[in-house]
């Protein structure tokens, strides 16, 4: 039995004094970072830009502008990568956020925009279905769609979507089965998680209600990943559904890229955007059990990024409480949030290590990130970068 809050709420969940002291630890460290930029991945500095943007201070001005001047021209170059985390894709989303608040927008930008625009828009048109791309937010279709809908633009999601319809085709089993790759352990398989399957899909789709074909989509897919969801033991849904084969699981873990609460997440949107309550109501059900499970049922050692652990957890929940106004979604996310918190008490001076040290220097897999999903734990409203990470909430007042 869950409850909810009464209302109105402020869906807060922690103080900024709370969190203020973690936040400039790390501040110090990224800034640190961001004064050695040809040590760092590729968007570290748009990634940082967005953030302190968010943030709304000031004196970060500077770094905003360099962020900004380092997004203008990886979409200047002339190849172009897929990848939404450290692709030309993604700096393209970045870029396009920061010029949405920028005080003059630049004519220089819309135009490298509007040909990164079409030389996507040619890259869909070309996919070779024999040779499919691949479809998560992190490197695949998925993050092309959440590049098209933050632009907008119009075109690009048609094409997405066609191309989507494309890949869907083959035969009459389940849409999602046709959205299936290469799994190192079961072959063939469907990814279900936001980070590299199928709810980042959902995710993207469930922004488009006006659009028709995108909702037909949603559509299929939804009632397909409804399907998979099991009723017995703590985890409702597999890391990986392989086609024919509902016996081969991989458990999912904690944090936003694999994880059961980031599915459900994606099914609320899918579900609210679809006007299904009863598939609402299945989506909470998997958020409700995801809160019950044990650290020790998680990816080990514990984590505090985005990608895959605390400070994804954190966000999720959060976006539930927002979403639903339950109550055991604040709980969860104040959990974490404290979690995270004593992480960096019991490291200090030094910072808690991420989980993977080789892409640490990311929003999804290091410190920022964390800085990012701490901040916006003192904010009633979501922060304006939901959509690089697949976690928006269904629109009110859909664009397209």
């Amino acid at each position: 039995m869950v409850s909810r809050t009464s209302m109105p709420r402020d869906f807060a969940i922690a103080s900024t004094t709370d969190v203020k002291p973690i936040i400039e630890l790390i501040g110090v460290h990224v800034a640190e970072l961001a004064a050695h930029a040809p040590e760092l991945p590729t968007l570290f500095l748009p990634e940082f830009a967005i953030v302190l943007r968010e943030a709304g201070d000031i004196s970060s001005a500077p770094s905003i502008l360099r962020g900004h001047a380092r997004a203008a021209q990886l979409v200047a170059d002339d190849e172009i990568s897929g990848d939404l985390f450290g692709g030309t894709v993604g700096a393209g989303w970045l870029l396009a956020h920061l010029e949405q608040h920028a005080p003059s927008p630049s004519a220089s930008v819309a135009t490298s925009l509007e040909r990164l625009d079409q030389l996507l828009l040619e890259s869909v048109a070309e996919v070779d279905l024999a040779d499919p791309p691949l479809l998560g937010h992190w490197d695949g279709v998925a993050g092309w769609l959440a590049y098209a809908i933050k632009r907008p633009q119009p075109r690009l999601i048609d094409a997405i979507c066609a191309l989507l319809r494309r890949l869907a085709t083959p035969g009459e089993a389940p849409l999602a089965i046709y959205w299936a790759e290469r799994n190192p352990v079961f072959g063939t398989a469907v990814e279900t998680g936001l980070g590299h399957g199928v709810a980042a899909l959902l995710s993207g789709l469930a922004q488009l209600p006006r659009h028709d074909q995108a909702q037909a989509l949603l559509a299929e897919a939804t009632r397909w990943l409804i399907g998979r969801i099991r009723d017995d033991g703590t985890a409702a849904l597999s890391w990986v559904e392989v086609p024919h084969d509902a016996s081969a699981r991989i458990k999912t873990d904690a944090g936003w890229a694999h994880g059961d609460a980031g599915v459900a997440l994606a099914l609320y949107a899918a579900a609210t955007a679809l006007g299904e309550p009863a598939w609402q109501a299945r989506a909470i059900d998997v958020a409700v059990r995801s809160t019950r499970r044990p650290m020790e049922d998680y990816i080990q050692p514990p984590s505090v990024t985005i990608s895959h652990g605390a400070a994804g957890l954190m966000h999720i929940y959060q976006q539930l409480y927002r979403a639903t106004d339950l109550e055991v979604f604040r709980a969860a996310a104040v959990r974490w949030c404290e979690w995270c918190c004593r992480a960096y008490a019991d490291a200090a001076p030094a910072l808690p290590p991420p989980h993977n040290i080789e892409w640490g220097r990311t929003l999804v897999g290091g410190h920022l990130g964390v800085a990012a999903v701490l901040a916006s734990a003192c904010r009633s409203d979501a922060p304006s970068w939901t959509g690089y990470l697949a976690t928006t909430l269904p629109p009110t007042d859909p664009l397209l």
